[in-house]
């Protein structure tokens, strides 16, 4: 203890005696140089080892979740309870040695990596593969080459796929196919081309190889030590890859499963929503056929309505399935043009059937606006908005069509004051085929098509369709568009 008054390092203890809280020491201490006496108080340190964690969170420093790792990394092999004790040992030495108030997993998980490498080289890859949270064969590539202290090569999937270093010669890609098409290492130190300063590492699984691994050893051998590790990692690697392709093959089962099941259940409602008006549209016309001079006036202008609105319907129906199926096989293409808004809201309401609900529909346009859209599908968006504000909202109910400027963009939004939406049927309104069953009577014709449809237009636009409630009540969509500058 260095004296306050000369700075002399050579101090003496002349009493120790507990505090008065007695949670720490008090000392008087003599100065060997100058005799002078002063005192000093020697508390227990209580503050825990700090852990800082990946997200920069924090968390007091616990033994049990090493242990748990390496015991986790040993599992099946020859590494004994006491050698698995010393490591975790001597880790927390190294840690608290280091006499700071705070340490990050990452040094943590070197100083843990450091241990299993002198140990066992399986128990280190697979501690090293959850560590460096190796995702994909180039990041097992990539700790090869680290450990190897060389150049490492990856050819992945089949040989017409590989993209060949420039570094490599056509023999060298001869015998990287070879070690493809036989499963089997080929170059230096093995049977096959050893003259070969390149070692040809096959990455094998059960049924076939999926990978060759190109190791440049410039004709240095590689130690046994080392040799497992590069065996280890390539298991590893088959063994991701093998994980992966099956979770790959089950995704695409359940895709197909689940859009055959759509696609059944877009048939079943189909044969049945177009039952309806094609039933009405023959019992009309059959009507009419038979007994036109007998009607009168009034109610044949009622029944060419009826017609008329059903085969209206049948239209907008049959554009959402075309459509649909143009966004399916990825052949929807965008004729993007400046276009004044109002005016492309005013030919949308053209096309909508308002089902004699004499609901009051306003735009509400501040100003000329030009916004860059595709015309033809911007008007199905509309339309499909504005039709389904229609179908949901009971007679005399108000629909606001608004479009404002908002920076660099064109905000347009479809606005009603119907019953509104629940959390829930805001969160699945744009899944396919869903449909919403507010106790509307026009309701039961929505096939779940025409808002997901208006939604994938939409954000092929650059932009997304949202949804929300309108104030004091009703439903709100709205989207928005790139301005256009408008040249006078």
């Amino acid at each position: 203890m260095k004296c306050p008054y000369c700075n002399e390092a050579d101090t003496k203890v002349i009493d120790s005696r507990p505090a008065d809280d007695n949670s720490s020491i008090r000392r008087r201490r003599q100065c060997e140089r100058c005799g002078k006496r002063f005192t000093t108080y020697e508390k227990l340190e209580t503050m825990p080892l700090m852990v800082i964690k990946k997200d920069n969170t924090r968390e007091a420093y616990d033994r049990s979740k090493i242990e748990a790792g390496i015991i986790h990394s040993c599992h099946k092999r020859p590494v004994s309870p006491q050698q698995i004790g010393v490591m975790i040992d001597e880790i927390e030495n190294q840690i608290f040695n280091r006499e700071e108030r705070e340490i990050s997993t990452a040094v943590i998980g070197e100083l843990v990596m450091e241990k299993l490498k002198q140990v066992d080289e399986v128990a280190y890859v697979r501690f090293a593969s959850v560590y460096r949270e190796f995702k994909d064969v180039s990041t097992f590539m990539e700790e090869l080459g680290k450990l190897l202290e060389k150049k490492i090569y990856c050819l992945m999937g089949k040989p017409e796929n590989w993209k060949m270093p420039k570094e490599l010669l056509k023999e060298d890609r001869a015998t990287a196919l070879w070690c493809y098409q036989h499963g089997e290492d080929a170059g230096f130190s093995t049977d096959v081309l050893r003259e070969s300063p390149y070692m040809f590492l096959a990455v094998k699984g059960k049924q076939k190889t999926f990978a060759v691994i190109v190791v440049d050893t410039k004709k240095e051998a590689i130690g046994t030590f080392e040799r497992g590790i590069v065996g280890t990692i390539i298991h590893e690697c088959v063994f991701a890859l093998e994980k992966e392709e099956l979770l790959n093959k089950q995704r695409e089962a359940e895709m197909r499963l689940e859009k055959e099941q759509l696609r059944a259940n877009l048939l079943r409602s189909i044969s049945h929503d177009l039952r309806s008006p094609l039933t009405s549209i023959s019992g009309n016309a059959e009507n009419l056929l038979a007994n036109e001079e007998k009607l009168p006036a009034g109610r044949r202008r009622e029944i060419y309505r009826d017609i008329y609105d059903d085969s209206k319907w049948l239209i907008n129906l049959v554009e959402n399935l075309l459509s649909i199926t143009r966004i399916e096989n990825g052949n929807m293409k965008l004729d993007m043009q400046g276009e004044i808004v109002e005016e492309v809201i005013e030919e949308a309401l053209k096309h909508v059937n308002f089902r004699g609900k004499d609901q009051s529909v306003r735009i509400e346009c501040d100003e000329i606006l030009m916004a860059k859209m595709d015309l033809k599908l911007m008007l199905q968006v509309i339309i499909n908005l504005v039709d389904n504000a229609v179908k949901y909202t009971p007679k005399n109910a108000e629909i606001l069509i608004k479009a404002e400027a908002e920076g660099e963009k064109v905000i347009l939004s479809v606005r009603d004051n119907g019953t509104g939406l629940t959390p829930e049927q805001k969160e699945k309104v744009f899944d396919m085929y869903y449909t919403v069953n507010r106790g509307i009577g026009d309701a039961r014709r929505g096939m779940g098509l025409g808002l997901p449809l208006c939604q994938a237009i939409v954000k092929a636009h650059g932009s997304r369709l949202e949804v929300c409630d309108n104030t004091p009540k009703g439903t709100v969509f709205k989207f928005a568009l790139s301005k256009e500058e408008i040249l006078l």
